[in-house]
């Protein structure tokens, strides 16, 4: 992404947690947009089978991983989504994870804009990809993280046929992220 969001800065009474905060598949949305016929036509879906786990550090920093079933796409169009499968693109036969590892020095400020730094990896090549984001906290251990992303499939080895040339060479990458925090062993 070319704009990026900085967090604002935020009293310690404001921020989240330390501890191990998991993704509630049920609760989330990871979805994408491509354009094809010089931009003209939008080629959208979304990936049905998605987990993760962050971790928030005493110190502020944050980890995580999450993790999408490649195979789990789904566009509305079975032909469409199967040749999205097969090893043209996503080959997830033999790559079938998708996976952005989160790597963030500073804690963002719940209820605020937040730049998630993370490793894209498709096809087992990792990317850095910047998520320009907004943290909302929704409950006192619950936070949904939505975001956007611009991504380049050609990075990843996600070849575009030669055939379909008029295609845009980036995909756009929308997540609606809810995340609880595990309770306290007491």
């Amino acid at each position: 992404m070319t704009e990026h969001h900085h967090p604002a800065a935020a009293t310690p009474s404001a921020r989240l947690a330390p501890g191990t905060w998991d993704l509630h598949p049920a609760a989330s949305r990871i979805a994408f947009r491509h354009r094809i016929v010089w931009g003209l036509v939008p080629v959208e879906g979304v990936f049905h089978e998605v987990s993760g786990a962050g971790e928030i550090r005493s110190d502020g920093s944050v980890t995580g991983l999450i993790s999408i079933v490649a195979a789990s796409l789904d566009t509305g169009n079975a032909r469409r989504d199967g040749h999205l499968r097969s090893s043209d693109f996503l080959d997830t036969g033999a790559y079938p994870a998708i996976t952005f590892a989160v790597h963030r020095e500073d804690l963002p400020a719940p209820d605020g804009p937040a730049e998630v730094l993370g490793t894209l990896s498709v096809k087992g090549i990792g990317r850095p990809v910047p998520v320009a984001a907004s943290v909302r906290r929704t409950a006192p251990d619950t936070v949904v993280l939505t975001g956007r992303a611009t991504v380049t499939p050609a990075s990843h080895r996600v070849r575009m046929p030669r055939a379909l040339g008029f295609m845009r060479p980036t995909t756009e990458v929308e997540v609606d992220l809810t995340f609880v925090r595990d309770p306290v062993p007491g």
